[in-house]
């Protein structure tokens, strides 16, 4: 038998989901240059991955729960990583329920947005009752008081599969003897194209990686109107799911340009790159692809500043008055891109421990080379999932 059991979970009062306005926006623009820079990062110190895909909104949601805890310095750093430049808690945590909400709200018959969030708590650790109550009432989270043994873990990995319809079944494969907490964001997309690839036009054709290796994929076909940019590094369409109210993203280096310098340029210059999009007939060519990926966020949030979080100085004296650091974050994704539309999800993990230690007519871009690819949210530009498809797999 499972030895977790489930605290009574507050009901959330009605949630405001209508667009952003002028602050919220400002808002959304600084989390979203994080993301990026989170992403530049993990690419950095995964460099020599064929595949990656990274989703920050899972990150910064799991995250902002654990930074609800933090205090002084602690607090500041999180915060400061995650694109807020307010310590003051109140102000994330409504910015983060209403983007929850507003995200949940899109759902109808072809689009599948589930956010879920759950914190996993040592039977023999006391929380501070306003962490907790806050966490509940902003996050929606489930709170899991919990034996820490393989029981354990099962629930936990469990949980994680439910959240994900079964694409990240493993979150922890044991607990770690120090780990008091695990605060977990499971995110999951799957939304079909406004404007399907045909399938009698997808064939077999030759993908060029990094390395020179030729690989042969099946590679979809779609001509139409489309937002697109160009310069003399990259290509970048825009490709929209059902309503308009997502999109896909595909950033393709010009031929002989480095996928590391257009990844450096990603971070300062994506949003910009959006906003001179012109619309135009496109002919794109793109491979079928799918993905699994998984890694520890720890080296690229310490590259971004958050130094105190890791170590015995931590201050994490709103969630207990006993020492906590946290002891590791990781996350784990799947992307799966099709005639039909696109799957993706992804589960964070942030496990808390006690502290003893101008263009033409028509434009082609045929990506039979390494690209990089981002799921944004359209209103406020939020990434969903952000990767780069250095060897498409089915």
């Amino acid at each position: 038998m499972c030895a977790c059991g489930t605290s009574t979970q507050s009901r959330q009062t009605a949630v405001d989901v209508s667009q952003p306005d002028e602050k919220e926006y400002a808002i959304a623009r600084r989390v979203n240059e994080a993301s990026l820079k989170l992403f530049h990062e993990v690419y950095r110190m995964e460099r020599n991955s064929d595949n990656l895909c990274v989703s920050p909104a899972s990150a910064s949601w799991a995250l902002s729960m654990a930074a609800g805890g933090a205090r002084s310095a602690t607090a500041t750093q999180l915060y400061k990583a995650l694109g807020f430049d307010t310590p003051e808690r109140e102000t994330v945590n409504l910015y983060q329920q209403k983007y929850i909400a507003r995200l949940a709200s899109l759902n109808d018959k072809k689009t599948t947005v589930a956010i879920a969030n759950s914190m996993w708590v040592n039977k023999q650790f006391k929380l501070e009752k306003q962490f907790v109550k806050e966490n509940e009432n902003f996050y929606n989270a489930a709170v899991k008081n919990c034996t820490f043994n393989a029981d354990a873990v099962k629930a936990i990995n469990s949980w994680c599969s439910e959240n994900t319809a079964g694409r990240i079944d493993e979150i922890v494969k044991e607990i770690n003897p120090m780990a008091q907490m695990y605060l977990i964001n499971a995110l999951y997309f799957n939304s079909r194209w406004k404007d399907v690839f045909s399938k009698k036009r997808t064939t077999e054709q030759t993908f060029t990686k990094e390395n020179g290796e030729k690989i042969k994929v099946q590679m979809m076909h779609d001509t139409s109107r489309a937002r697109y940019f160009e310069n003399d590094k990259v290509q970048m369409a825009e490709k929209p799911f059902d309503k308009g109210e997502f999109s896909m993203y595909f950033i393709l280096p010009r031929e002989g340009v480095a996928m590391d310098d257009v990844a450096a340029e990603l971070s300062t210059s994506f949003y910009t790159w959006c906003d001179s999009f012109t619309r135009c007939d496109v002919n794109l060519s793109l491979p079928r692809f799918s993905a699994d990926y998984g890694t520890s966020l720890k080296d690229a949030l310490q590259a971004l500043g958050v130094e105190k979080a890791f170590t015995s100085e931590a201050d994490f004296s709103g969630i207990s008055d006993e020492g906590l650091r946290i002891g590791n974050v990781l996350q784990k994704s799947f992307i799966k891109v099709n005639e039909e539309g696109a799957e993706a999800a992804a589960v964070t993990s942030v496990m808390l421990e006690a502290t003893a230690a101008g263009p033409p007519v028509i434009k082609n871009m045929k990506l039979d080379r390494p690209f990089f690819y981002a799921i944004c949210e359209t209103a406020t530009g939020g990434i969903l999932f952000m990767g780069k498809s250095g060897h498409p797999k089915e």
